[in-house]
């Protein structure tokens, strides 16, 4: 059995419901005339959208020097150049998330709302599913595992920050854990064989 398709199929389910939903939220924010809010996420989704795919790929820059480095029996340093690589996606993701946190969800749940964080969950994880989405061949395979992970992080940390209270380095320490899945997969594949990794998508 496929336990890695059944837990990725599992997940796909919520986040399409909270995908549609931020949909929903922003024809809500409309009827209820909350322009400033509606058009910074839009304006946001575009510069993302133009944005996100010019993130480091599976092959390239640092992923060229860790493949090199690691053929010729220099393991550290093609081990330290695929990490920087793969935490470059990462760290970007990271900021963008918590960016669209403050920019469109109220810490207060009874000011912001239900709209308000579909919204902005919208705007802060719909730039990865485009991303992924677009992503071809090699690329398929971390832009997609960055996709699930940024939209896994973006449901911790902003129940964390609304329902828990947390302060901001807790609920961005507790946030980097699902990170951690992108960042190795993108560290192994910059160092792997790219022929070898031809037929492997997600």
């Amino acid at each position: 059995m496929d336990f890695t398709g059944l837990a990725l199929g599992a997940l796909t389910i919520p986040m399409v419901l909270l995908s549609a939903g931020a949909g929903i939220a922003g024809f809500w924010l409309i009827i209820h005339g909350d322009w400033p809010k509606l058009l910074t996420g839009i304006v946001a989704l575009g510069v993302g959208a133009v944005l996100a795919p010019i993130l480091p790929k599976t092959g390239g820059g640092l992923a060229d020097v860790a493949r090199s480095a690691t053929m010729g029996g220099r393991r550290a340093l093609g081990y330290f150049a695929g990490f920087v690589h793969s935490a470059l996606p990462v760290a970007i993701i990271i900021i963008w998330e918590v960016t669209s946190f403050h920019l469109l969800q109220q810490r207060d749940t009874q000011e912001g709302g239900i709209a308000d964080w579909l919204w902005s969950y919208g705007v802060a994880t719909g730039v990865w599913s485009w991303r992924a989405h677009r992503a071809e061949g090699q690329d398929r395979t971390s832009s997609g595992i960055q996709a699930y992970s940024a939209h896994l992080a973006y449901m911790i940390f902003s129940a964390g920050m609304i329902f828990l209270g947390w302060p901001m380095p807790l609920a961005i320490a507790v946030m980097l854990l699902p990170m951690l899945l992108p960042l190795t997969v993108s560290t192994l594949l910059a160092i792997a064989d790219r022929d070898a990794l031809r037929d492997v998508q997600i």
